[in-house]
Protein backbone atom coordinates (compact mmCIF):
# COMPACT_ATOMS: atom_id res chain seq x y z
CA UNK A 1 0.00 0.00 0.00
CA UNK A 2 1.45 3.37 -1.04
CA UNK A 3 0.09 6.96 -1.09
CA UNK A 4 -0.09 8.36 -4.64
CA UNK A 5 -1.50 11.85 -4.09
CA UNK A 6 -2.13 13.99 -1.03
CA UNK A 7 -4.32 17.12 -0.98
CA UNK A 8 -4.13 19.25 2.16
CA UNK A 9 -4.50 23.04 1.97
CA UNK A 10 -6.54 25.89 3.42
CA UNK A 11 -6.47 29.42 1.98
CA UNK A 12 -8.25 32.37 3.63
CA UNK A 13 -8.83 35.65 1.81
CA UNK A 14 -10.42 38.54 3.79
CA UNK A 15 -12.81 40.66 1.70
CA UNK A 16 -14.65 43.93 2.35
CA UNK A 17 -17.22 45.17 -0.16
CA UNK A 18 -20.89 46.10 -0.48
CA UNK A 19 -21.89 42.73 0.99
CA UNK A 20 -19.95 43.43 4.17
CA UNK A 21 -16.80 41.93 5.65
CA UNK A 22 -16.22 38.21 5.22
CA UNK A 23 -13.60 35.54 4.53
CA UNK A 24 -13.28 33.54 1.35
CA UNK A 25 -12.08 30.09 2.44
CA UNK A 26 -10.73 27.50 -0.01
CA UNK A 27 -10.12 24.04 1.41
CA UNK A 28 -8.84 20.77 -0.07
CA UNK A 29 -8.20 17.46 1.67
CA UNK A 30 -7.90 13.76 0.92
CA UNK A 31 -5.85 11.72 -1.53
CA UNK A 32 -5.48 8.54 -3.57
CA UNK A 33 -3.83 5.34 -2.33
CA UNK A 34 -2.41 2.49 -4.39
CA UNK A 35 -2.69 -1.17 -3.40
CA UNK A 36 -0.41 -3.43 -5.41
CA UNK A 37 0.94 -6.96 -5.72
CA UNK A 38 3.96 -7.78 -7.83
CA UNK A 39 6.67 -10.24 -8.71
CA UNK A 40 9.99 -10.40 -10.54
CA UNK A 41 11.72 -12.77 -12.95
CA UNK A 42 15.40 -13.19 -13.81
CA UNK A 43 16.03 -12.87 -17.53
CA UNK A 44 19.10 -14.04 -19.47
CA UNK A 45 22.34 -12.12 -18.74
CA UNK A 46 21.08 -11.54 -15.16
CA UNK A 47 18.63 -8.81 -16.11
CA UNK A 48 15.65 -8.57 -13.74
CA UNK A 49 12.10 -7.88 -14.94
CA UNK A 50 9.43 -6.84 -12.45
CA UNK A 51 5.71 -6.24 -12.78
CA UNK A 52 2.82 -5.35 -10.50
CA UNK A 53 -0.95 -5.04 -10.67
CA UNK A 54 -2.09 -1.78 -9.07
CA UNK A 55 -5.47 -0.77 -7.68
CA UNK A 56 -6.14 2.91 -7.01
CA UNK A 57 -8.75 4.14 -4.56
CA UNK A 58 -9.34 7.37 -2.70
CA UNK A 59 -11.46 10.44 -2.07
CA UNK A 60 -10.67 14.16 -2.45
CA UNK A 61 -12.85 16.98 -1.16
CA UNK A 62 -12.72 20.58 -2.40
CA UNK A 63 -14.60 23.35 -0.60
CA UNK A 64 -15.26 27.02 -1.40
CA UNK A 65 -16.88 28.98 1.42
CA UNK A 66 -17.97 32.51 2.27
CA UNK A 67 -17.80 33.00 6.03
CA UNK A 68 -19.24 36.15 7.61
CA UNK A 69 -18.28 34.98 11.09
CA UNK A 70 -20.26 36.65 13.85
CA UNK A 71 -21.40 39.41 11.53
CA UNK A 72 -25.12 39.64 10.76
CA UNK A 73 -24.55 41.32 7.40
CA UNK A 74 -24.80 38.09 5.39
CA UNK A 75 -25.41 34.37 5.40
CA UNK A 76 -22.63 31.84 5.19
CA UNK A 77 -22.57 29.69 2.05
CA UNK A 78 -20.38 26.80 0.96
CA UNK A 79 -19.89 24.71 -2.19
CA UNK A 80 -18.42 21.22 -1.70
CA UNK A 81 -17.08 19.06 -4.52
CA UNK A 82 -16.37 15.48 -3.44
CA UNK A 83 -14.67 13.08 -5.88
CA UNK A 84 -14.27 9.35 -5.18
CA UNK A 85 -11.78 7.44 -7.37
CA UNK A 86 -11.22 3.76 -8.13
CA UNK A 87 -9.45 1.97 -10.98
CA UNK A 88 -6.65 -0.38 -12.04
CA UNK A 89 -3.18 0.09 -13.46
CA UNK A 90 0.12 -1.70 -13.91
CA UNK A 91 3.81 -1.01 -13.35
CA UNK A 92 6.73 -2.59 -15.23
CA UNK A 93 10.37 -2.37 -14.25
CA UNK A 94 13.73 -3.56 -15.54
CA UNK A 95 17.12 -3.65 -13.77
CA UNK A 96 20.28 -4.55 -15.65
CA UNK A 97 23.06 -6.83 -14.53
CA UNK A 98 26.42 -5.47 -13.38
CA UNK A 99 27.87 -3.74 -16.46
CA UNK A 100 31.01 -2.36 -14.83
CA UNK A 101 33.22 -4.78 -16.78
CA UNK A 102 32.06 -3.09 -20.01
CA UNK A 103 33.29 0.32 -18.83
CA UNK A 104 36.87 -0.75 -18.24
CA UNK A 105 37.52 1.51 -15.21
CA UNK A 106 38.77 -0.40 -12.18
CA UNK A 107 37.44 2.15 -9.67
CA UNK A 108 33.83 1.73 -10.88
CA UNK A 109 31.95 -1.29 -9.53
CA UNK A 110 28.38 -2.59 -9.72
CA UNK A 111 27.27 -0.33 -12.59
CA UNK A 112 23.56 -0.81 -13.35
CA UNK A 113 20.72 0.97 -15.09
CA UNK A 114 16.99 0.69 -14.59
CA UNK A 115 13.72 1.54 -16.32
CA UNK A 116 10.20 1.87 -14.94
CA UNK A 117 6.90 2.38 -16.75
CA UNK A 118 3.54 3.00 -15.08
CA UNK A 119 0.22 2.89 -16.89
CA UNK A 120 -3.18 3.61 -15.37
CA UNK A 121 -6.43 2.72 -17.06
CA UNK A 122 -9.24 5.24 -16.94
CA UNK A 123 -10.16 5.77 -13.30
CA UNK A 124 -13.86 5.86 -12.52
CA UNK A 125 -14.72 9.05 -10.67
CA UNK A 126 -17.94 9.43 -8.68
CA UNK A 127 -18.54 13.14 -8.17
CA UNK A 128 -20.97 15.08 -6.00
CA UNK A 129 -21.44 18.87 -5.84
CA UNK A 130 -23.47 20.10 -2.88
CA UNK A 131 -24.28 23.43 -1.30
CA UNK A 132 -24.41 24.18 2.41
CA UNK A 133 -26.27 27.22 3.73
CA UNK A 134 -28.36 28.32 6.68
CA UNK A 135 -31.35 26.44 5.27
CA UNK A 136 -29.52 23.09 4.97
CA UNK A 137 -27.55 20.97 2.51
CA UNK A 138 -28.66 20.41 -1.07
CA UNK A 139 -27.10 18.12 -3.67
CA UNK A 140 -26.68 20.31 -6.73
CA UNK A 141 -25.03 17.82 -9.08
CA UNK A 142 -23.89 14.19 -9.00
CA UNK A 143 -22.68 11.65 -11.50
CA UNK A 144 -19.74 9.54 -12.71
CA UNK A 145 -17.08 10.12 -15.33
CA UNK A 146 -13.65 8.80 -16.33
CA UNK A 147 -10.40 10.42 -15.24
CA UNK A 148 -7.46 9.74 -17.57
CA UNK A 149 -4.07 9.84 -15.82
CA UNK A 150 -0.93 10.13 -17.97
CA UNK A 151 1.65 7.35 -18.05
CA UNK A 152 4.88 7.75 -16.08
CA UNK A 153 8.32 6.82 -17.44
CA UNK A 154 11.51 6.78 -15.40
CA UNK A 155 15.15 5.86 -15.98
CA UNK A 156 18.11 5.71 -13.67
CA UNK A 157 21.63 4.45 -13.11
CA UNK A 158 23.84 3.65 -10.15
CA UNK A 159 27.43 2.60 -9.54
CA UNK A 160 29.95 2.29 -6.74
CA UNK A 161 33.18 4.28 -6.79
CA UNK A 162 36.13 2.83 -4.87
CA UNK A 163 33.72 0.51 -2.99
CA UNK A 164 32.77 3.21 -0.44
CA UNK A 165 30.79 5.64 -2.60
CA UNK A 166 27.41 4.92 -4.19
CA UNK A 167 26.37 7.39 -6.91
CA UNK A 168 22.86 7.43 -8.38
CA UNK A 169 20.98 9.53 -10.95
CA UNK A 170 17.30 9.44 -11.96
CA UNK A 171 15.08 10.98 -14.63
CA UNK A 172 11.27 11.03 -14.55
CA UNK A 173 8.83 12.10 -17.27
CA UNK A 174 5.03 12.32 -17.11
CA UNK A 175 2.95 14.14 -19.79
CA UNK A 176 0.35 15.85 -17.63
CA UNK A 177 -0.77 17.83 -20.69
CA UNK A 178 -2.65 14.61 -21.62
CA UNK A 179 -4.62 14.56 -18.35
CA UNK A 180 -8.39 14.44 -18.89
CA UNK A 181 -11.37 14.53 -16.57
CA UNK A 182 -14.80 13.93 -18.09
CA UNK A 183 -13.23 14.22 -21.59
CA UNK A 184 -11.92 17.70 -20.75
CA UNK A 185 -8.27 18.79 -20.61
CA UNK A 186 -6.80 21.46 -18.35
CA UNK A 187 -5.01 24.62 -19.55
CA UNK A 188 -3.11 24.75 -16.25
CA UNK A 189 -1.15 21.52 -16.72
CA UNK A 190 2.01 20.76 -18.69
CA UNK A 191 4.48 17.88 -18.93
CA UNK A 192 6.44 17.03 -15.79
CA UNK A 193 10.20 16.39 -15.86
CA UNK A 194 12.47 15.72 -12.90
CA UNK A 195 16.23 15.15 -12.63
CA UNK A 196 17.86 14.01 -9.40
CA UNK A 197 21.27 12.78 -8.27
CA UNK A 198 22.58 11.46 -4.99
CA UNK A 199 25.76 10.33 -3.24
CA UNK A 200 26.10 7.86 -0.37
CA UNK A 201 29.24 7.18 1.64
CA UNK A 202 29.63 3.91 3.54
CA UNK A 203 32.87 2.35 4.75
CA UNK A 204 32.59 -1.07 3.09
CA UNK A 205 35.21 -2.62 5.39
CA UNK A 206 33.41 -1.59 8.60
CA UNK A 207 29.80 -2.59 7.82
CA UNK A 208 29.68 -5.40 10.40
CA UNK A 209 32.82 -5.09 12.52
CA UNK A 210 33.62 -1.37 12.72
CA UNK A 211 33.04 1.10 15.52
CA UNK A 212 29.84 3.15 15.76
CA UNK A 213 31.38 6.09 13.92
CA UNK A 214 32.92 3.86 11.23
CA UNK A 215 29.51 2.32 10.43
CA UNK A 216 27.70 5.64 9.98
CA UNK A 217 26.29 6.19 6.46
CA UNK A 218 26.25 9.71 4.98
CA UNK A 219 23.98 10.80 2.10
CA UNK A 220 23.39 13.97 0.06
CA UNK A 221 21.54 14.84 -3.12
CA UNK A 222 20.11 17.44 -5.50
CA UNK A 223 16.90 17.49 -7.54
CA UNK A 224 15.39 19.80 -10.13
CA UNK A 225 11.78 19.49 -11.24
CA UNK A 226 9.76 21.21 -13.93
CA UNK A 227 6.41 20.60 -12.29
CA UNK A 228 3.15 19.96 -14.13
CA UNK A 229 1.68 23.30 -13.02
CA UNK A 230 1.21 26.24 -15.37
CA UNK A 231 -0.07 29.30 -13.47
CA UNK A 232 -0.86 32.52 -15.35
CA UNK A 233 1.14 31.14 -18.32
CA UNK A 234 4.15 30.78 -15.97
CA UNK A 235 5.94 27.48 -15.45
CA UNK A 236 6.44 26.44 -11.82
CA UNK A 237 9.87 24.91 -11.15
CA UNK A 238 11.19 23.29 -7.99
CA UNK A 239 14.76 22.89 -6.72
CA UNK A 240 15.70 20.82 -3.66
CA UNK A 241 18.77 19.78 -1.70
CA UNK A 242 18.78 16.64 0.43
CA UNK A 243 20.91 15.32 3.28
CA UNK A 244 20.73 12.23 5.43
CA UNK A 245 22.56 10.03 7.91
CA UNK A 246 22.19 6.36 8.80
CA UNK A 247 23.25 5.39 12.34
CA UNK A 248 23.78 1.73 13.32
CA UNK A 249 21.46 0.32 16.00
CA UNK A 250 22.64 -3.28 15.75
CA UNK A 251 24.17 -5.61 13.21
CA UNK A 252 22.68 -4.66 9.83
CA UNK A 253 20.08 -2.31 11.37
CA UNK A 254 20.10 1.46 10.89
CA UNK A 255 18.21 4.49 12.13
CA UNK A 256 17.89 6.80 9.09
CA UNK A 257 17.34 10.54 9.43
CA UNK A 258 16.80 12.69 6.34
CA UNK A 259 16.23 16.38 5.67
CA UNK A 260 15.15 18.29 2.56
CA UNK A 261 15.07 21.99 1.79
CA UNK A 262 13.58 23.33 -1.41
CA UNK A 263 12.14 26.29 -3.26
CA UNK A 264 9.15 26.27 -5.60
CA UNK A 265 7.57 28.93 -7.82
CA UNK A 266 8.54 32.55 -8.32
CA UNK A 267 7.35 36.00 -7.41
CA UNK A 268 5.17 37.89 -9.85
CA UNK A 269 1.61 39.05 -10.41
CA UNK A 270 -0.68 36.70 -8.46
CA UNK A 271 2.29 34.35 -7.91
CA UNK A 272 4.44 33.57 -4.91
CA UNK A 273 7.61 31.66 -4.09
CA UNK A 274 7.62 28.92 -1.48
CA UNK A 275 10.45 27.72 0.72
CA UNK A 276 9.69 24.32 2.21
CA UNK A 277 11.32 21.87 4.59
CA UNK A 278 10.83 18.13 5.00
CA UNK A 279 12.27 15.79 7.61
CA UNK A 280 11.85 12.04 8.05
CA UNK A 281 12.97 9.33 10.47
CA UNK A 282 12.87 5.64 9.58
CA UNK A 283 14.31 2.32 10.74
CA UNK A 284 15.96 -0.08 8.30
CA UNK A 285 15.97 -3.69 9.52
CA UNK A 286 18.62 -6.02 8.10
CA UNK A 287 18.52 -9.00 10.44
CA UNK A 288 19.41 -12.49 9.24
CA UNK A 289 16.12 -14.40 9.57
CA UNK A 290 16.76 -17.52 7.54
CA UNK A 291 19.92 -19.54 6.97
CA UNK A 292 20.22 -22.71 4.88
CA UNK A 293 22.46 -25.52 6.01
CA UNK A 294 23.57 -28.11 3.47
CA UNK A 295 23.83 -31.66 4.80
Amino acid sequence: MLPVTNVNYEVRNPVTNSLGTYNEIYLGEGGITKFFAGSSYKLPFNFILGASVDYYIGKILYSSKIDFGESASGNNAEFIRENSYHGFGTTLGLISSDLSHSIGIDEIKDFRFGLVFNYVSNITTDSTLSTVSSVGTDVYEEGSFDTKLPFRLGAGLSFKLNENYLIIADYLYQPWSDFEASNSKSNSLKDLQRLSAGLEYKDAKSVFNGTFWEQIILRCGLSFEQTQYLINATEIDQFSVHAGVGMPVGVGNFLDISFEYGTRGETGINLFKENFYKAAVSINFGELWFQRFDR
